[in-house]
């Protein structure tokens, strides 16, 4: 079954398509578009132009395209899918310049396939530009890097990594968050940290708020294409050159499946390889030539913690940093708000790392997985059940290393980098191992 979005953009846009059954379809109103009832909030455009920074028109669409995706996502349960997963959109874009959109259309298309599991058709329409007025007579001087801020572990030491390295240099963050206090909080709690051991002129924080109205499906496969078009559209307003900084250990980018019922899209791919590789050439052919880079995509969640480059204040700070990929489930099963859950990939990655580290803390978890039997048949059991499976398939050598990398996914990479992704997958798992060895005294 198909699934229409209908973006519309501008006062006067009043496109609709005959014939399409309401109950699947959604309109999304952009840039004064007016409804009754609104089904997106985003604060994307107003934050923009209270700086200054003012997107151009490829820009603006490329940003639009990200929160209908996302919106898409969120709105259209999976459960209305083929096979209860993957879902078929058609979203119907009003672009500035159609012709540069028509080229970028199948890479387009290819990426958010790749990246949330479902099949993505674009139809495209021609729009009037629409001027987006600065509210601030001066842009932000100096700055000429961005970061993603999520609130995670690796995005902290991303960004303090780039404080210390640069000491003269000033930081755009870039963050997300929507609905309730789950995201917000940690990013909060991390600003203020940042702010007392750094002055607060070394950085500037752009707090992107989107949230879909009626959201009824949990996975959110992709929230990355909303930070890295809000990221990018960031850094190509301060110029062509500025690079786009994307902090995320090499393990949980390659996401390897750790068994093949989690083989496709239940997989995420949030930072895969492939993933931003597509992005790079979709953004190249709007006109956006800004470099995105991941300095940690060879290195593990716990050679990051060790190998930062202030690693005293990492480990005396990452406690108050969120790495959970559901940390609302605390409020309504714990009745505890903005705490890790404990037994996801992340999580289990997460304590494996500052296990390394020797700093973890089980406190700090719902479910302390070392001490707490997890039935495999339970949910929250599956993802522990799948790491020691993975791990014992590993150990016993049936598939070589760089065989369980490409099973995520292409590597658009040289020899030697595709070797560097199998190395850091055996050590990323050897930290996962390691630190599961407590449970029944081995894995």
């Amino acid at each position: 079954m198909k699934y229409h979005i209908i973006c519309r953009v501008g006062k006067k846009d009043k496109y609709s398509i005959k014939g399409i059954n309401k109950d699947n379809s959604t309109v999304l109103p952009f840039l004064g578009n007016q409804m009754v009832d609104r089904s997106i909030r985003y604060n994307t455009f107003n934050l923009l132009s209270s700086t200054n920074l003012i997107p151009n028109g490829n820009t603006i669409d490329l940003l639009i395209t990200s929160i209908a995706a996302f919106s898409a996502d969120k709105i259209v349960s999976r459960s209305k899918g083929f096979e209860d997963w993957s879902r078929y959109f058609v979203v119907h874009l009003p672009v500035v310049d159609i012709k540069v959109w028509e080229k970028a259309k199948d890479k387009l298309q290819k990426m958010l396939s790749f990246l949330s599991g479902d099949h993505w058709e674009f139809e495209l329409r021609e729009r009037k530009e629409i001027k987006i007025k600065g509210k601030k007579k001066k842009q932000p001087v100096d700055i000429n890097k961005v970061c993603l801020f999520s609130g995670g572990l690796d995005s902290y030491i991303g960004i303090v990594d780039l404080l210390e390295k640069y000491s003269k240099d000033k930081i755009a963050l870039v963050s997300k968050h929507g609905q309730g206090q789950d995201e917000s909080k940690p990013q909060d709690r991390i600003i203020k940290i940042i702010n007392n051991k750094y002055s607060q002129e070394r950085f500037l924080n752009f707090k992107f708020f989107i949230s879909a109205y009626n959201s009824v499906e949990p996975t959110t496969r992709s929230r990355s294409i909303l930070f890295l078009a809000h990221g990018i559209a960031v850094a190509h307003a301060l110029g062509k050159d500025v690079p786009l900084y994307v902090p995320e250990n090499g393990l949980i980018s390659l996401n390897i499946p750790l068994n093949p019922s989690r083989m496709g899209s239940s997989s995420t791919r949030t930072t895969h390889p492939y993933f931003i590789s597509l992005f790079r050439e979709v953004i190249k052919i709007l006109g956006m030539e800004n470099p995105i880079l991941n300095p940690y995509q060879f290195i593990t969640k716990g050679e990051m913690i060790i190998d930062s480059m202030a690693p005293e204040f990492i480990k005396q700070s990452a406690k108050e940093t969120m790495s959970c990929s559901h940390p609302s489930v605390g409020r309504y099963k714990y009745r505890v708000c903005d705490k890790h859950c404990g037994y996801c990939v992340p999580c289990i990655i997460r304590r494996a790392a500052m296990n390394k580290a020797k700093i973890d803390t089980p406190k700090e978890y719902n479910v302390n997985i070392l001490k707490n039997a997890l039935s495999p048949k339970t949910k929250a059991g599956q993802d522990l059940r799948a790491f020691q499976m993975a791990i014992e398939r590993w150990k016993q050598n049936k598939i070589s290393p760089l065989l369980q990398v490409l099973a995520s996914g292409p590597l658009p990479c040289s020899v030697k980098d595709k070797k560097q992704y199998a190395e850091v997958y055996i050590r990323g798992m050897n930290e996962v191992a390691t630190f599961l060895r407590e449970i029944n005294g081995k894995v």
